[in-house]
């Protein structure tokens, strides 16, 4: 049987023309594959981008929180510090305080920016009054408290972190303290709020003591309110105190000396007697002693004298050191004659901080001879209605006190003797305490409202 024979041309023509429809197809197809390689090639491109940027992001955000964190462990030190060293800062409105600058500002707080690395900070030290700002960290109630809220931002790359802690202040009680190189003798005696230590023997008098009695024998009649006695021979040493004669030397240069005592009114450069026969100044208007180092070879005043250490100056507490220079001391510029402290009638240096550490007393007294004790000698009162707050530091010196007076501080004499109703009292002091646990940090987001850092970023 035949096969049947194929049209070529037909066969041909049939084939020709499928081929020619599917070019027509494969061009679209690669295209659309084309552009989904595309897309997705975008897409990981995007989604890696975005990755980075969320990664520079969160380094940007790290690295902000920990410079604003750095500006408010600094403010906190800084504050901390002022106080510690005698700064009145924490009764303050503001506290802007820089490594080289100084004090509490008027109010509205403003800001302490400075340079960390390649970053900054920027710290504001706010007070928290009865209507508080926001700030982190629960309200501390309870006693003479002070709160002051620390907010600190800092921007790296515009990503902002602010962190922020409350901190509260109180007033503290330092014991006050009157030692001597022998006796305590007390007579007439209210109230002793302090510690009493004596290398011999302790009377106390009829007081009504709050502290710790320690020498050798402790003789009765006072009323004990929590005190401690400790019966203890040689309690502060069998020897004298070394004294160092540096600092009288240094101060008494005639250059140095006329230049801290400039202004000084009854103060003779030639002697270094600072001596009154008249009334000096008055409880209202006392004289302003300038800050500053005083050497004195005499101080001797027979009426009522007033005399104050100014509470600041420029944001800190003035400080004032008096020497009492002596014959006995060694070097070139040493005293002629005395050296002695003298009032009659009134003497009364009010110390307007109310911290023993602004106003030091140095009594050379007698060393090293010892055969008798300089005078440090206050008849008819200390001062009225004013304790004298200072550290006196006089071991070869008689601490003589009649009819009257209280004190405030560290005294250590070579004897003490009183009558008529001497007071020893507690001194004041500060206490600064962070009062959270940690800081809070967040994004700024919000324009600040006013003066407040609390509400926004700076």
């Amino acid at each position: 049987m035949r096969e049947p024979i194929l049209n070529k041309a037909r066969f041909d023509g049939g084939w020709r023309r499928r081929a020619s429809e599917e070019r027509g197809v494969v061009l679209p197809m690669a295209i659309m594959i084309l552009f989904v390689i595309v897309l997705l090639t975008v897409a990981v491109v995007q989604a890696a981008v975005q990755s980075n940027t969320f990664s520079n992001q969160q380094t940007y955000a790290d690295q902000a929180f920990a410079t604003a964190e750095v500006g408010l462990q600094t403010a906190y030190h800084r504050l901390s510090s002022a106080v510690e060293g005698g700064e009145s800062l924490v009764a303050g409105d503001c506290f802007t305080t820089k490594d080289t600058g100084s004090g509490p500002t008027a109010k509205g707080c403003p800001a302490v920016s400075e340079s960390v690395g390649a970053n900054s900070y920027t710290y504001y030290v706010e007070p928290l009054v009865s209507a508080p700002k926001n700030c982190v960290g629960l309200k501390v109630l309870g006693g003479a408290v002070v709160q002051r809220c620390i907010t600190a931002t800092a921007t790296v790359h515009g990503v902002t972190r602010r962190v922020q802690e409350r901190v509260a202040g109180g007033a503290s009680s330092l014991p006050s303290s009157l030692s001597s190189l022998s006796t305590i003798l007390l007579k007439n005696t209210t109230s002793l709020v302090g510690n009493l230590t004596a290398n011999g023997e302790v009377t106390p008098g009829p007081a009504t003591v709050t502290g710790t009695i320690t020498g050798s024998k402790i003789n009765s009649g006072f009323k004990c309110s929590g005190c401690t006695e400790v019966v203890k021979a040689e309690t502060l040493g069998s020897k004298y105190p070394e004294v160092n004669p540096e600092p009288y030397e240094i101060s008494a240069n005639p250059v140095n000396n006329q230049a801290n005592i400039q202004g000084l009114a009854n103060y003779n450069s030639a002697t270094r007697d600072f001596s009154s026969a008249g009334t000096m100044g008055t409880e209202a208007s006392p004289y302003q002693l300038q800050e500053g180092t005083y050497n004195f070879c005499n101080v001797s005043f027979t009426q009522t004298v007033w005399l104050e250490i100014p509470k600041e100056t420029a944001g800190h507490p003035t400080k004032v050191t008096w020497y009492i220079d002596s014959p006995e001391r060694p070097g070139l510029y040493k005293c002629a004659s005395a050296g002695k402290v003298k009032a009659t009638n009134g003497m009364c240096i009010i110390n307007a901080s109310e911290n023993p550490a602004n106003f030091k007393i140095y009594d050379w007294g007698d060393n090293p001879n010892h055969s008798k004790l300089s005078e440090f000698n206050f008849t008819n009162g200390l001062c009225s209605g004013h304790a004298l707050i200072a550290e006196l530091y006089a071991p070869y010196t008689l601490f003589q006190a009649t009819n009257g007076g209280s004190i405030s501080g560290s005294f250590l004499a070579g004897e003490v003797l009183a009558t008529n109703g001497l007071k020893l009292g507690a001194a004041g002091g500060w206490l600064v305490s962070s009062a959270t646990a940690a800081a809070a940090w967040g994004t700024c987001t919000k324009s600040p409202s006013g003066e407040d850092p609390s509400t926004g970023c700076y």
